[in-house]
């Protein structure tokens, strides 16, 4: 995980700018220094998220012709990624979910589950997709409250069966109710009523002209404008983002360019592990980025159906591309035997917040 100063951080979508962006892709350096003598690399690192594409991606680059003669810092790295773990806003919000939930699991004596990361995977994809000032997050953070209280109420169980009589609710939904349902029924309404008014408030809010993904395209755009030697760390889906994104800057700027484009492979199953390990990891940098779990194995078929897809085309029709070079190279991560992310956390017992690490070693104890 990049580490970044707390004067890096950004507090508002206005503070992030293209100088900070470039400065973040190119490490800190001049440019100049990242400039290449020779042909230009563009490496496209992709795969699942939680795969290990850099782990991978920085030991295979070593030895493809492509870039064995260059060092990681020779690279300007451009990742969405690395812009969205500077949003403090988008950090505070994570954390403070977090902790609501460790502390309702605390009640429980039970560990945070999946099911409770994934909540907290909807906070991403917001958060780097709009164009509001604020990063939408004071929205999303009470629409993910909301879920996470829904998801409560469904998990929890009837101590005692109510015996009196149901009637119909006064909200206006025209439900029947026991009495004993109607408060948290009613408390339920009013948070989501509150998501709505505020979200109502946000639509009238003025957008900014570029989102994080923009401005992620844009640092590519100038690292492609300088001749960098690059690393364009992504995600393969549907659309063909070489066509639609990379070879037309190419061809604007006049390029050349040698393009490798590795696809980080592991099972299922590691990856999900390497997602666990990593988002209590996380918690030990004060904040969540989370991933769904449950589609882990989606993202593994996307990449590899699109990684496929290209390497066909591109390979078939290589004599079209007159100034570009193309290799397409696939690498397994191997599975992790090493000791588990959250047994390295609960070793860092100076951290304030080291409550969180044990929130999966919860055991439950028998009811007095």
């Amino acid at each position: 995980m990049a580490s970044e100063k707390k004067e890096d951080r950004f507090h508002s979508l206005h503070d992030i700018t293209a100088h900070k962006v470039v400065s973040i892709f190119s490490h800190g350096k001049a440019l100049d220094a990242l400039m290449s003598p020779e042909t230009p690399v563009l490496v496209i690192l992709v795969g699942s998220p939680g795969v290990g594409k850099t782990t991978v991606g920085s030991t295979f680059l070593k030895h493809h012709p492509f870039t064995s003669h260059l060092k990681k810092d020779d690279f300007y790295t451009v990742s969405s990624d690395l812009l969205l773990q500077r949003v403090q806003p988008y950090r505070n919000a994570t954390a403070r979910l977090y902790d609501e939930i460790y502390d309702k699991r605390k009640e429980k004596h039970e560990a945070v589950t999946n099911q409770n990361f994934s909540i907290l995977a909807n906070a991403s994809l917001s958060t780097i997709m709009t164009k509001k000032n604020d990063f939408l997050l004071p929205h999303t953070e009470q629409q993910l409250r909301i879920k996470l209280l829904k998801q409560f109420n469904a998990e929890e169980k009837e101590e005692k069966e109510n015996k009196d009589a149901s009637r119909v609710c006064t909200c206006g939904c025209g439900k029947t109710l026991k009495p004993a349902t109607i408060k948290t029924h009613m408390k339920k309404v009013q948070q989501v009523q509150q998501g709505e008014k505020e979200e109502k408030e946000e639509k009238e809010e003025k957008e900014l002209d570029k989102s994080i993904v923009d401005h992620t395209k844009y640092g590519l755009e100038i690292g492609i404008r300088h001749g960098l030697n690059i690393i364009y760390d992504t995600t393969l889906k549907e659309r063909d983002i070489i066509k639609e994104d990379i070879l037309p800057l190419i061809s604007k700027y006049h390029k050349k360019y040698n393009i490798l484009v590795l696809l980080v492979t592991a099972s299922p199953e590691d990856i999900k592990e390497r997602l666990r390990g990593r988002h209590h990891e996380m918690i030990g940098e004060n904040y969540v980025r989370a991933i769904k779990l449950e589609l882990v194995d989606k993202f593994v078929n996307l990449n590899k159906k699109a990684f496929d897809k290209a390497q066909k085309y591109y390979t078939d029709h290589a004599a079209e591309f007159k100034d570009v070079v193309f290799s397409f190279e696939e690498q397994e991560n191997p599975q992790r035997k090493q000791r588990r992310a959250r047994s390295r956390i609960r070793s860092n017992s100076k951290n304030r917040h080291t409550r969180r690490y044990h929130s999966t070693s919860l055991a439950k104890s028998p009811k007095k």
